[in-house]
């Protein structure tokens, strides 16, 4: 739909590549094909920003698992081997070392806002259990990905 539709079909590929790892690794079941939309105006097609980016991992009645499959199957959070990110590449017509390098950088980043945002919420508005337990699935998550991929060499 995006290499059809879209008036910058790589920009646009390259937001939803990233939408579907954030919300991998943010932990959210909510993250939908229903919660993507196009905008249509005189400069073309493009994505509409995205929404409902929730981590719903911390809420016992929502699933574990994507709401989109990935090589086939609904995936757990937190368990993607290299052999998922190659059937994802083929599936999504992108070479496996953009897509893992493109995961690689997403999940350092937010590895990286996950060490800071912490202190500065509990400093602004004090401790709350429920941040704690969402910074808990978004690093795990993260690191596990990190962990996972770098493993592998990502050819420039």
């Amino acid at each position: 739909m995006i290499r059809i539709e879209c008036s910058n079909p790589i920009e646009d590929s390259r937001k939803l590549l990233n939408l579907i790892l954030f919300n991998g690794l943010i932990g959210n079941a909510d993250g939908h094909a229903k919660n993507i939309s196009l905008l249509h105006d005189e400069n073309g097609t493009t994505l509409a920003p995205f929404y409902d980016l929730v981590s719903t991992m911390v809420y016992p009645q929502f699933t574990k698992k994507m709401p989109m499959k990935i090589a086939g199957k609904k995936r757990q959070f937190g368990h993607f081997q290299k052999h998922h990110f190659d059937s994802l590449s083929e599936e999504i017509g992108m070479k496996p070392n953009i897509l893992i390098k493109a995961a690689l950088n997403l999940a350092n980043r937010i590895m990286t806002v996950t060490e800071i945002t912490p202190t500065e919420f509990k400093a602004q508005y004090g401790s709350i259990e429920m941040v704690d337990k969402i910074n808990s699935v978004i690093s795990f998550h993260a690191r596990s990905l990190i962990d996972t991929l770098s493993a592998y060499p990502v050819q420039k």
